[in-house]
């Protein structure tokens, strides 16, 4: 564990990726009243580069495929059932 910076005001800024797929994003400050002996780290934008979440291109992909078998699917059925004598 890092030792605590100087007395001051913080906020700490969080972005995440839920469950569903949503990003959740928010901040939390605080102020420090006792000043520790460490330093706060500088300002980086963290890594964007990383994630465990499948691309929304993905879903979007496989939902088109899905519509297009099941609207074969139900054509090839009515063709079927328009060219069944017993119709």
């Amino acid at each position: 564990m890092n030792p605590l910076g100087p007395a001051g005001s913080y906020t700490i800024a969080y972005r995440i990726v839920s469950a569903d797929g949503h990003p959740v994003e928010g901040s939390v400050s605080f102020t420090l009243t006792a000043a520790g002996t460490g330093s706060p780290n500088p300002d980086t934008p963290a890594d964007q580069g990383t994630s465990d979440s499948i691309p929304a291109w993905v879903w979007i992909l496989a939902a088109a495929i899905v519509l297009v078998v099941v609207v074969l699917l139900g054509l090839r059925t009515t063709l079927r059932r328009s060219d069944d004598p017993g119709s």
